[in-house]
């Protein structure tokens, strides 16, 4: 089982469908790549306006030329297998809101051209384009959001839902022409969080041709945050009862470099750009994550346990990355 996993594991495209790397940036890469990984989609904002996004987007492109011997720029869905083929990281720009085109849809075209791949629609408050999970109103999307929908579908960006709220996530659902991504959250069902979908969400979604990525975020996988990989594989397989195999993935959203330092205010409490967690969404620094994966260098653990949990070494692929190949080939 051990050599298997370990097998399998290296011979599959693997994507983290979301990764925030905060610093240590080139030694970071070289651990994704120890991890057996070979795809990130690379979290440049949060909440943040549009000057914020075209400094992240500058700053990775330097980052990238600097490593280009183990990292590589995803432009298209080919550029993901080439990643693998050259034993490098295939890196795809996202933005986690779409608050960095602000008021001006045209923006989307320009940062398609820059590279952004995938975007966020809200990051848990309500912004110009809809209502976001933590927002105390349910409204959906707005008529502005509407149009960003579409426009994300005529140019070719993935769509993702993470963050939202409810209604705004089954409005876009419906109306996108294209399948559609929740790249890092987790089954309602099993855990009743803000940031959890719940089942109506997760048939709507994958009748639609989406994928849900599970969180190891501790919070999302259990209420109380004593959270192991058997959680994290619960969640993996409540969506696959629900939805089917071809519709579950990871979007780990593991950060390992410096969190604390960066990113907490000083009662503790997690902040990203203009966005500041409450307590009652998100408890005060320090999480514990799981341990079986708690770092990148650690998610062949993932492969040991699906295999261990009786999914096909066909299923196990998909769910490591194949789902994601095949939305981001009908996309871009």
């Amino acid at each position: 089982m051990e050599t298997h996993g370990q097998q399998l594991h290296a011979q599959g495209i693997v994507i983290d469908g979301t990764m925030v790397i905060f610093r240590d940036y080139e030694p970071y890469l070289h651990k994704i790549l120890q991890g057996g990984v070979t795809g990130i989609v690379l979290t440049l904002v949060a909440n943040e306006g549009f000057m914020s996004a075209i400094r992240s987007i500058y700053e990775w492109y330097g980052r990238i030329e600097r490593t280009k011997d183990i990292s590589l720029l995803v432009e298209k869905a080919s550029d993901i297998e080439r990643a693998k083929r050259e034993g490098k990281v295939g890196v795809l720009f996202a933005f986690q809101s779409g608050s960095p085109i602000e008021d001006d849809i045209r923006l989307l075209e320009i940062f398609k051209k820059l590279g952004l791949r995938v975007m966020s629609l809200t990051y848990n408050e309500r912004n110009l384009i809809g209502d976001g999970c933590a927002e105390r109103t349910n409204c959906g999307l707005s008529d502005f959001g509407v149009e960003v929908v579409r426009e994300m579908n005529r140019l070719g960006i993935v769509i993702d839902l993470s963050h939202c709220g409810e209604q705004t996530t089954l409005e876009a659902i419906e109306l996108s022409t294209k399948p559609v991504l929740i790249s890092h959250s987790n089954a309602k069902a099993l855990c009743d969080h803000p940031r959890n979908v719940s089942d109506a969400t997760i048939k709507a979604l994958a009748d639609k041709g989406g994928v849900v990525g599970i969180n190891a975020f501790p919070y999302f996988l259990r209420k109380d945050g004593k959270a192991t990989l058997q959680d994290f594989l619960n969640h993996i397989d409540y969506v696959t009862k629900r939805a089917g195999v071809d519709h579950v993935a990871v979007g780990s959203d593991i950060a390992e470099t410096k969190i604390k330092e960066d990113y907490m205010t000083k009662d503790g409490q997690l902040g990203f750009g203009k966005t500041k967690y409450k307590p009652e969404m998100i408890p005060p620094w320090p999480w514990i994550l799981p341990a079986e994966i708690d770092s990148v260098l650690k998610f062949s653990n993932l492969t040991k346990g699906l295999i261990q949990r009786g999914y096909s070494d066909d299923d196990v692929l998909k769910i490591l990355g194949g789902n994601y190949v095949r939305v981001f080939k009908e996309i871009f």
